[in-house]
């Protein structure tokens, strides 16, 4: 009939309760809205591990291919200029290039770690939510509470019994007060004609 949560900040816990008409049914509902909400985070990393695994593949793809640029374009400038170092123009673009494919070797070695990364992730079978206490059936019903009922009951006796009692005081007062007037009331009452059944004919 119900489904209610409550979530405590210190420990960190999610609890859940159950409110059905029977007690294994309460348990059932319980354990699987767990199952249930389990499943549906787990999809959710999952399907964000595999739109993060395309994506740095693709990252890494392209930053694979820049590697492989700056560092044809060292290679092809020791290969033109064997004396570099004795030109400080040299010296200088080498210094360039040099720091490019270091750049580029450590974005690619980046990206092929968050690769490797989601795809752990993407496979991971990991449970998402870890349950301390599976829902059991409840050895008493929550509902109703026969003391609570039996205390509201008590009450509103005293207190029909309160207001016919002072009903009665405020009504005999009213006749000490008023003797004709209540004389005259009690025998119009007397005098009102009296609801009669019907006799069925007997059958002669």
């Amino acid at each position: 009939k119900a489904i209610s949560t409550d979530f405590d900040l210190k420990t960190n816990m999610v609890k859940l309760e159950v409110d059905a008409q029977w007690s294994e049914l309460s348990a059932a509902i319980a354990n699987r809205t767990i199952e249930l909400v389990d499943a549906f985070n787990h999809e959710q990393r999952v399907s964000r591990a595999r739109s993060k695994r395309v994506f740095v593949q693709t990252r890494l793809d392209s930053a694979k291919l820049e590697l492989h640029d700056a560092e044809e374009r060292l290679r092809y400038f020791y290969d033109q200029n064997r004396q570099w170092r004795s030109s400080p123009q040299l010296v200088f673009e080498e210094g360039q290039l040099r720091r490019g494919v270091e750049v580029a070797t450590n974005l690619f070695q980046t990206l092929q770690q968050q690769f490797e990364t989601a795809r752990l992730d993407e496979f991971n079978d990991a449970a998402e939510i870890t349950v301390v206490d599976p829902a059991v059936p409840p050895w008493k019903p929550q509902w109703p509470r026969y003391w609570i009922l039996l205390v509201s009951s008590l009450f509103v006796g005293a207190l029909l019994g309160v207001l016919v009692a002072g009903s009665a005081a405020i009504l005999d007062d009213w006749r000490g007060r008023n003797p004709a007037t209540a004389s005259a009331l009690h025998d119009s009452i007397a005098a009102l004609p009296l609801p009669r059944g019907r006799r069925r004919p007997r059958a002669s």
